[in-house]
């Protein structure tokens, strides 16, 4: 790893860890703001995918963080984040992100519509691990329950539609 890397993953580290001890407990809307561009800005970067996720699930929680943001983040990781090229606990980190989006920020990624499912059915295609496809199923598991699929998708559908008779499959009970 080279030294501006080796930076950029001690930076991004070290701001995740301010966050994380409560520093910006306090935050407005404009820091809130501030910082999930920050770390969704980071996702694209390897070496601090890690940390910023991390900071972006503790983000979702603050009182300050909106549908706004929630959009904002969502769109980063479509755009940013390819899974396959990650660990599963890189991977897990993404579901239980998207996981806490889905939790907290969820008139956000309805409001996405068709932008997310199929943004979200690209993203966790090919998941085999069994720790990262429970939070995915749960995940499909509201989608198919509370969002808006007729017109929505085409192929994606399918997909979802076969994830949630996987699931069954798998004995994860979708139920």
């Amino acid at each position: 790893m080279d030294t501006a890397t080796l930076d950029r993953q001690t930076s991004t580290h070290s701001i995740t860890s301010q966050l994380l001890r409560g520093v910006e407990a306090d935050a407005d809307k404009c820091a809130a703001k501030t910082l999930t561009t920050f770390f969704t800005d980071k996702l694209s970067d390897p070496p601090s995918m890690a940390s910023c996720t991390t900071a972006l699930t503790h983000l979702t929680t603050s009182p300050t963080f909106g549908v706004g943001e929630g959009m904002e983040v969502t769109r980063g990781i479509f755009t940013s984040v390819l899974l396959t090229s990650y660990p599963q606990s890189t991977r897990f980190l993404i579901y239980t992100l998207l996981d806490s989006l889905m939790s907290r920020s969820r008139p956000a990624l309805k409001r996405m519509g068709k932008e997310f499912i199929s943004g979200y059915c690209a993203l966790v295609e090919g998941e085999k691990d069994p720790r990262n496809l429970m939070l995915s199923f749960s995940i499909a598991r509201v989608i198919l329950v509370e969002f808006e699929i007729a017109g929505n998708v085409t192929v994606s559908e399918i997909w979802v539609w076969d994830l949630s008779g996987e699931a069954d499959v798998l004995g994860f009970g979708m139920r």
